[in-house]
């Protein structure tokens, strides 16, 4: 569906797309993560995004509520990304940080 997207607003060949488990990537790094998960899935997986991330590179992160932000903002400064902004709408977060 993502890539149906990309390629519907003219992205297709400008965007790589992968479907594999995320624990199986590898080189190249990525410019943007984007992921809607839930925090428990989240704080296990930004040290794996910053391992795959290029310094500088961004992840647009969802999927959370607004009163879990506090306790994911310490793992976020755990592996030195730095959340540039946040926005909710109807309890929900979301946040572009900057990975380290």
């Amino acid at each position: 569906e993502a890539r149906m997207n990309f390629e519907l607003n003219g992205y297709g060949n400008r965007i790589s797309l992968s479907d594999q488990p995320f624990e199986n990537l590898c080189l190249p790094l990525f410019n943007l993560v984007l992921a809607n998960l839930r925090p428990p899935t989240l704080k296990v997986l930004f040290e794996r995004f910053r391992e795959l991330t290029v310094r500088g590179g961004m992840w647009v992160v969802t999927g959370f509520k607004r009163v879990e932000m506090r306790s994911m903002y310490n793992h976020v400064e755990k592996v030195g990304g730095t959340v540039l902004w946040e926005a909710s709408a109807n309890d929900w977060g979301a946040w572009l940080i900057k990975a380290a």
